[in-house]
């Protein structure tokens, strides 16, 4: 009777532990008709588990199930990351447009895409930019016309690349205790084929607390690089010399 009550206490525990969550989605692109959707999260921060599954039938698409922490995970499609979601319990809904993608429900969500659609901004100026840039040297009336404009035109999208990397880096340093640190840097990494040490990536390193770097694919990143904070590289030069 004892063992029976243990058990019993123990399972109402685990279930009061783990919290459900609710994804609705839809999408109006055409592209997505009939094909499977993954919901997919990193173990050990560098294996992709798969969490859930669904078809997109009539536009529509829905996840659910169980969770006992707060998660960053992606929708994934053929293998290529559709969108990022964060899993905190509750009902989430998700929205796939020709515009752009979004995520509402729970306070880390409405965090994460607020920043990313300030991040969309941007990137559009940008390509804007790009636009405006290609009409400006074949419109030029001379080779010196057209390069005075390349260069004006150069000076704003290296304050706009600036302005986004600003963006980013400030996202994830005031988020670095929360999923939503960690989750949008390895984003920001998968830009790169193979891990390097840019100097944004080591303006986070330097600027982000042990929490942040402890974290299982930001410190597989670190290492990978051979980054070591200026302090810390310091002190190891001077016991090297001693």
């Amino acid at each position: 009777m004892l063992t029976l009550s243990l058990f019993i206490l123990a399972f109402f525990t685990l279930c009061s532990c783990a919290e459900q969550y609710n994804i609705a989605g839809s999408t109006m692109v055409p592209g997505f008709g009939g094909h499977t959707l993954y919901l997919g999260s990193l173990s050990g921060g560098q294996t992709l588990q798969y969490i859930d599954s669904c078809r997109v039938i009539h536009g529509q698409f829905s996840f659910c199930g169980s969770t006992d922490s707060v998660t960053f995970a992606r929708v994934y499609m053929g293998g290529e990351s559709v969108l990022p979601v964060v899993i905190e319990g509750g009902a989430l809904t998700v929205s796939i447009d020709p515009t752009g993608e979004y995520v509402t429900g729970g306070p880390l969500n409405e965090k994460l895409y607020k920043f990313m659609e300030r991040r969309r901004q941007v990137e559009n100026d940008l390509w804007r930019l790009d636009r405006q840039c290609l009409r400006a040297w074949q419109e030029a009336p001379s080779p010196e016309e057209a390069r005075a404009r390349m260069a004006e035109f150069r000076a704003r999208g290296e304050k706009l690349v600036a302005e986004g990397e600003a963006l980013e880096t400030r996202f994830v340093l005031e988020n670095q205790n929360t999923v939503l640190g960690p989750g949008f840097f390895r984003m920001l990494c998968e830009h790169y084929p193979v891990p390097v040490l840019t100097p944004q990536i080591k303006e986070i390193f330097n600027r982000a607390g042990p929490a942040f770097m402890n974290d299982p694919f930001v410190a597989y990143y670190a290492r990978s690089v051979g980054y070591e904070r200026p302090g810390k590289a310091r002190r190891h030069r001077q016991s090297h010399r001693r």
